[in-house]
């Protein structure tokens, strides 16, 4: 039997082919393969300048005319090609345990920080789920090396999902009692405003907080 074993300097990625992965031979019997270093450093590189380019468009896009919906896009935007980049950084490496962790904290912190709702998490989880799903099938050996990580992936955007919807019930409940204390305020200053009775309002400490009009009638001033 016989073991391959290469290290290398950063930026390089090594690939076999052939007969390196055998689990051993039959005495007197030879075996061949190749091993190749694949410069990986410029492809990555060109990555990072992408991501890089889509953080400055998103501050320049929200800079421009900023709004609820703009908003939701660009992220929309932004997370899409963090999970494309990622996946084909994952890809070039040869890695993908570490691009699924990514997706699960960006599924997880997307949900509990952006509050934009169900509808743009479940985009959120479907392209995260098409980004491990492309690195699953092209790292060699990643379903059968990251089946845990898989699993908790999963886990996590089906976690995310229920946190947006939770949130996002909460938001609108605050919202709508917000506006009800709107509305009552305005019409508590509507009453206060045309009442024909002089009505004073004073605090705890006898200070004047509210004058109506019918008050300023009466008092003069």
């Amino acid at each position: 039997a016989f073991s391959v074993s290469e290290s290398g300097p950063a930026g390089y990625a090594m690939t076999a082919s052939g007969t390196c992965i055998s689990t051993g031979l039959a005495p007197g019997a030879s075996a061949t393969c190749t091993l190749t270093n694949d410069d990986v450093a410029p492809p990555l590189t060109l990555i990072k300048i992408i991501q890089l380019l889509t953080i400055l468009w998103a501050f320049w896009a929200l800079s421009r005319r900023p709004s609820y919906m703009r908003a939701v896009c660009v992220g929309l935007v932004v997370i899409a090609e963090v999970c494309a980049t990622t996946a084909a950084s994952g890809v070039i490496e040869g890695d993908a345990s570490a691009a699924i962790l990514l997706f699960t904290i960006l599924a997880m912190g997307s949900a509990i920080v952006l509050p934009w709702g169900v509808g743009p998490q479940l985009a959120t989880v479907a392209v995260s789920m098409i980004a491990i799903g492309v690195n699953l099938a092209m790292v060699p050996d990643a379903a059968t090396t990251s089946p845990a990580a898989t699993v908790g992936a999963v886990l996590a955007f089906v976690t995310s999902l229920y946190a947006a919807f939770v949130l996002e019930r909460s938001r609108f409940a605050e919202y709508v009692a917000l506006e009800r204390l709107r509305v009552s305020e305005e019409r508590k200053r509507a009453i206060f405003a045309a009442s024909l009775d002089s009505m004073i309002t004073i605090d705890g400490e006898g200070r004047v907080v509210e004058f109506n009009p019918a008050a300023e009638r009466t008092f003069g001033y």
